[in-house]
């Protein structure tokens, strides 16, 4: 073996025996049956219910959307045969952005490959085309954002999570004329809080700031018409520019950007994540596209996620598991040990055929490692009783205590 792959072979022993190593689990998913799952990796049951999925909303299987995949691909074929400038713009790039401009009202929009592409291009592209430009970034920015505030180049301030009070102290230490960007996220996907997207807006425009809203896991849930948390703010403090996604909420696959006309075509002319990259298949855009204006008509699936939600986090507090507060389709239940954590995942998979994702550090900080639940618009109450059930016996079994803060490296159920 050779210098690089022992070298590389020590590190990965390393995530592993810290807990910290993916396992990936491999899922045969049919349409008629999500949030179910089949699975035919040993030591699983060979069905398993997903209580972790992105496709918040369900939208992946609904039938209007994979109907627009289907037909899509018999006309169009599976790729798009390009980048957009080589051949790569498919009348389904832009009927699809004109929709995307019109859901948020702004003049433009830029589909990407995905979300984490949106979030590091924008960022980049934005922090490098103005001059000693500085960047302020919430602490619990996404890595995707944190990516691109470093590439970019730019000065960077980091300000505490969701404190207006600390964005504006750190604001107004810099020279009012000097460029600034404030970037932060409507919703943080490992906490499910809300930020305060208003105060925050209005802070960042007091001192000239550009604004950057991240609204990847609000699309499709929360605003009118599933439009964002930004979707009821005054018109004199929007964001500049918003940030979504189409493979959460819209249940397709990627990213996107809306903004003016202007910020748009900086980013399309200036960012490498999109200019030298295959774009997207026009069945997936089609797929999108489908499901944008469903979601725009119906408020039958937020309200089932929403409803879901509440009923999972009140019967959560009811058997006194230890739920982080939040507003949100997110429910994160904390365990606070990796190696626990771990363990509780893989039983509640062998045991219960519940899939329900252990997260960890770096993705979240030592000590506050957690379950990141979430019951869809597709879970049942029933399904949701199964899940808290068997949460309950996992933790009672781990000696966890219920209520009790205890983050004892002793507490295992063997290893993850």
């Amino acid at each position: 073996m050779s210098f690089y792959d022992e070298s590389l072979k020590h590190q990965l022993e390393e995530l592993k025996q810290n807990s910290n190593y993916r396992h990936f689990i491999e899922l045969s998913k049919e349409s008629d049956h999500f949030p179910h799952a089949i699975t035919a990796q040993e030591h699983i049951p060979e069905n398993v219910m997903v209580c972790c999925s992105l496709d918040y909303l369900g939208m992946g299987h609904h039938p209007k959307v994979v109907s627009a995949a289907i037909e899509t691909v018999k006309k169009a074929g599976v790729s798009s045969g390009g980048s957009r400038n080589l051949s790569g713009t498919c009348y389904q790039h832009v009927e699809l952005e004109k929709e995307l401009a019109d859901f948020h009202q702004r003049d433009s929009a830029l589909v990407l490959n995905s979300g984490y592409l949106a979030n590091q291009v924008a960022v980049s592209v934005l922090g490098s085309r103005f001059e000693d430009c500085i960047i302020f970034s919430d602490e619990l920015n996404h890595a995707s954002i944190i990516e691109g505030v470093r590439a970019s180049r730019s000065d960077k301030v980091i300000y505490k999570h969701n404190d207006v009070s600390d964005l504006e102290l750190k604001l107004s230490a810099v020279e009012h004329e000097r460029p600034k960007i404030v970037i932060f996220e409507s919703i943080y996907s490992m906490e499910g809080d809300i930020a305060p997207v208003r105060e925050l807006l209005i802070c960042a425009k007091k001192y000239g700031a550009l604004t950057i809203l991240n609204e990847v896991h609000a699309i499709g849930i929360f605003g009118e018409g599933g439009r964002g948390i930004a979707n009821d703010i005054e018109s004199q403090y929007q964001p500049d520019l918003i940030i979504g996604s189409l493979s959460k909420g819209i249940g397709a696959f990627g990213g996107y950007l809306t903004g003016s006309k202007t910020l748009v075509d900086s980013i399309r002319s200036f960012g490498y994540g999109l200019i030298f990259t295959s774009s997207l298949p026009p069945s997936v855009c089609a797929a999108a596209l489908a499901s944008i204006r469903h979601i725009r008509s119906s408020n039958e699936e937020r309200e089932r996620l929403l409803s879901n939600a509440a009923f999972l986090t009140q019967r959560l507090n009811e058997e006194n598991l230890r739920v982080m507060p939040s507003d949100t389709h997110i429910v994160p239940v904390i365990v606070g040990n990796s190696k626990l954590c771990n363990a509780i995942s893989k039983r509640l998979l062998s045991e219960f055929g519940i899939y329900a994702v252990a997260v960890n550090f770096p993705t979240v900080p030592w000590g506050t490692e957690r379950l990141r639940l979430v019951a869809t618009a597709r879970h049942t109450k029933e399904m949701i009783e199964e899940l808290v059930a068997a949460l309950k016996i996992c933790f009672a079994e781990a000696s966890l205590g219920y209520s009790e803060a205890l983050h004892s490296e002793d507490l295992q159920l063997g290893e993850a």
